[in-house]
């Protein structure tokens, strides 16, 4: 609250408007923050956005496939299908293992079988079943990423619920091109602070070019805090 109040009294940040992809100040502290979930990126690798849930809508619409085919855990969490439902997308379940995360075989049957737009991963605290994927199932997730060239949108936003020397690298760490990385600071800071980020990798100009034209900019008070 000290901290709000102080940015606050400042009347060059309540009065700036900050355009997309946000704060450069904030961007180089994730890029910072990134170095310990194992992704190695500049400022200019990251966008700003109005907390994790727009990062992933975003980034299912940067795709360009609106009746495109989404790989995602069973179960998962349900904004994502509101998310892909919304983007006029559809959802293709995978058996989900209660400690391990995603059936692999299953995801590569899928994509050899079925025209796959991307799969959705929420690998760290899983939302509903908790678990974190251990960095072997990362890695191969990463491969057949590469492989089939389908992108991974990453859900990262539970890594700093985990303590650091129980941390696993992120996959946006073994596949940084073609995964789409999104996180916020939602469950750390404040449930009402609305302040995320993505790291779109070869999906950037998309995403930037979504928020110019919906007019998607953050506030310039929560960045700057």
């Amino acid at each position: 609250r000290r901290c709000l109040v102080s940015v606050a009294k400042n009347s060059e940040v309540i009065s700036r408007f900050i355009p997309p992809p946000g704060d450069l100040r904030l961007r180089q502290v994730i890029s910072g923050q990134m170095v310990t979930r194992g992704v190695i990126c500049s400022p200019d690798d990251i966008v700003i956005t109005a907390g994790d849930t727009v990062a992933l809508e975003l980034s299912l619409t940067a795709l360009g496939k609106p009746s495109g085919l989404v790989i995602v855990e069973d179960p998962t969490y349900f904004g994502i299908l509101q998310a892909i439902e919304h983007t006029g997308m559809k959802a293709l379940p995978v058996k989900t293992d209660p400690k391990t995360g995603i059936d692999t075989e299953v995801i590569e049957a899928a994509l050899k079988q079925e025209s796959v737009t991307a799969i959705f991963l929420n690998p760290t605290l899983q939302n509903p079943r908790g678990f974190t994927m251990p960095r072997a199932k990362r890695e191969i997730l990463a491969e057949l990423s590469q492989k089939y060239d389908v992108p991974i949108i990453e859900d990262d936003v539970f890594s700093d619920l985990v303590e650091r020397e129980h941390r696993v690298d992120a996959i946006k760490s073994f596949a940084a091109e073609n995964v789409i990385y999104c996180s916020s600071f939602t469950k750390t800071v404040a449930p009402g602070f609305r302040v995320g980020w993505c790291i779109p990798g070869k999906y950037k100009s998309s995403i930037l070019a979504q928020m110019f034209g919906r007019n998607l900019s953050v506030s310039s008070l929560p960045q700057a805090v």
